[in-house]
């Protein structure tokens, strides 16, 4: 699996498990990839996640977590962490790359999650921090999302279409979906309460067009999300 992987994405595996080791676990979860998120040098690193506080996150880590005898050997995956590997390849394909970068394993690591859900117990640790911390997961999101379709779009097409195709074309999970038509409904229901009668008006026109665009791709997103993820399978240490 690893040979679809970028070389700055092989190193965040690596540096992951240097993570792990450096706390003394014999697993790499998905706080050890965070860690790695934000060491590994990248747009993520550099842009996204540059507010977070490395050793405040070890910390973070280590209270959920207490410093462990170690490994000298291989350190397996946790289930989660073989999960957001899984992901990552998913966000790649769908975002219509053939190569997992680092911003994809950004992606599928934060995938479902927002800040509302912080005191879920089905979170992984590195969603739990994530909330702790108050990070915006949201808004990152659609960051990272722009910057890996302009990475892609330097070697393909780029073109507003294509980009839009591009986001068409993601996972959304049901909380995503009920999220965006309440918002979408929301707008739609203002346009009509400030309307008048009789009387065009192109900008409302205009955004009401926008809206339902926004509404096909939704709903293209979430027919997609039903496909069944592939269930976790182990994945080998890299050799790197």
């Amino acid at each position: 699996m690893f040979d679809r992987f970028t070389d700055r994405a092989r190193r965040l595996i690596v540096n992951a498990q240097e993570h792990a080791r450096s706390l003394s676990h014999n697993f790499i979860g998905s706080e050890h990839l965070l860690l790695a998120l934000i060491t590994t040098e990248s747009s993520i690193s550099e842009l996204i996640l540059c507010d977070l506080d490395q050793e405040k996150v070890r910390q973070e880590i280590l209270s959920i977590h207490k410093r462990g005898s170690g490994s000298p050997g291989h350190i397996p995956f946790t289930p989660h962490a073989k999960r957001i590997l899984d992901l990552g390849l998913r966000e790649a394909l769908l975002l219509g790359d053939r190569h997992v970068a680092i911003e994809h394993l950004f992606l599928a690591l934060t995938r479902g999650i927002d800040n509302s859900y912080a005191n879920d117990v089905t979170l992984h640790t590195a969603a739990k921090i994530l909330c702790k911390f108050g990070f915006p997961i949201e808004q990152a999101r659609s960051s990272v999302i722009g910057i890996a379709t302009d990475q892609q779009g330097s070697s393909h097409s780029s073109s507003p279409a294509n980009r839009a195709e591009a986001i068409a074309h993601r996972l959304i999970t049901g909380d995503e979906l009920k999220d965006e038509l309440l918002k979408i409904a929301a707008e739609l229901t203002a346009i009509a309460q400030d309307a008048v009668p009789g009387s065009p008006n192109i900008p409302r026109f205009t955004r009401t067009r926008e809206l339902m665009t926004r509404l096909e791709a939704t709903l293209q997103m979430s027919t997609r999300s039903a496909i069944e993820l592939p269930n976790d399978r182990t994945l080998p240490e890299p050799e790197l």
